[in-house]
């Protein structure tokens, strides 16, 4: 997309309010989306633990974390509500279900919309630059690897949430910047704190009972969407490209998923539209579709769009070792595709 392109076509959608965030509107999505998911907690009290029903609510609880998660991602881009201290708010409250601190994932999220694509600067990318790093790696380390990638087991997930953004504040610490790690902190102790009363209150093994397959569905459908995104796309780094891409730009190393509009929001609230995120990352995401409409009418060229379950499909067939080297194979290639005129 040239310059005068992305200029046009964001005069556009400022024109027709896509920009703007509602109280109103963001306060109904939370409360709705909290309300799904306490009365989907309370309604397992009524089942039989492992039994059928009782898995079926866990997982789709699971979804519920995950777009609590998508609503904590736009208060952290200060773009669900029109008030900035209740973007804070409501993002702190938003983060405890899927223990995923607010403004750790600000320390984190905010450098990636500014370097992605350059995988030295993109802090995203911190995993895939430590093995390509390392050069060698143990063949039972390559071996576990293969096996996680082939069960679908979200340890990949678990472990970028652990360590870019749990052990945020101790980097921070490191770096001298003593106060934007209490603030860091702080927003963790927030996340965990439901969690630890619950535990003080029931146990670890009613906790894990209950809420521990909640947390590993709400971890295998935060992976399942988050590679979709920019699994292949890190070609560049720092000293091929030392200042970091325009935002016109960004959709050449941004990949979308797409699925029936309805079933976006239902299952992600269009999480899986990030090409559109990252070309415009302050608008809502109920306005995602009308973006991605808007892009089509204008032919943007290289645009990689996908069909999400093929993708997720032909993705898991490819090697992981060569996917953190970013070597994707012609199939994954021959599945993007650019957008449509409607």
């Amino acid at each position: 997309m040239t310059p005068e392109q992305y200029r046009e076509l964001r005069q556009k959608l400022v024109k027709d309010g896509l920009f703007k965030a509602h109280n109103g509107t963001g306060l109904a999505m939370v409360v709705g989306e909290a309300s799904l998911f306490l009365g989907g907690l309370y309604g397992l009290s009524f089942l039989q633990p492992w039994s059928i029903g009782f898995i079926a609510l866990q997982i789709l609880l699971g979804t519920s974390v995950f777009r609590l998660f998508v609503l904590m991602h736009d208060c952290g881009h200060h773009s669900l509500f029109r008030t900035r201290w209740l973007n804070t708010l409501f993002g702190l409250l938003t983060s405890m279900p899927g223990l995923v601190p607010l403004e750790g994932w600000r320390e984190n999220h905010y450098p990636h919309h500014r370097w992605v694509g350059i995988r030295d600067k993109d802090p995203s990318a911190t995993g895939l630059v430590s093995f390509e790093q390392k050069k060698q790696h143990s063949r039972l380390y390559v071996t576990l690897l293969r096996l996680i990638w082939v069960l679908r087991l979200p340890v990949p997930a678990l472990t970028f949430i652990i360590n870019s953004l749990w052990l945020c504040p101790f980097r921070l610490t490191r770096q001298g910047r003593y106060k934007r790690a209490a603030q860091v902190l702080g927003s963790s102790l927030v996340a965990v704190a439901p969690h630890a009363l619950a535990v003080a209150v029931v146990g670890w093994s009613t906790y894990l009972t209950y809420f521990g397959p909640i947390l590993l569905a709400w971890l295998y459908w935060y992976e399942l969407i988050n590679l979709i995104h920019h699994s292949g796309l890190y070609e560049l780094d720092s000293k091929q490209h030392p200042e970091p891409l325009a935002l016109y730009e960004q959709q050449r190393v941004s990949r979308s998923a797409y699925m029936p509009t309805w079933l976006s929001a239902v299952l992600c609230y269009h999480f899986t539209l990030h090409a559109e995120h990252h070309l415009f990352p302050l608008i809502p995401w109920h306005h995602l579709p009308a973006v991605r409409k808007a892009l089509a009418e204008i032919q943007v060229h290289d645009y990689l769009g996908v069909p999400f379950i093929a993708f997720n499909m032909a993705l898991r067939k490819e090697d992981p070792a060569q996917v953190l080297l970013n070597r994707m194979s012609p199939a994954i290639q021959r599945l993007q595709k650019p957008l449509l005129r409607p």
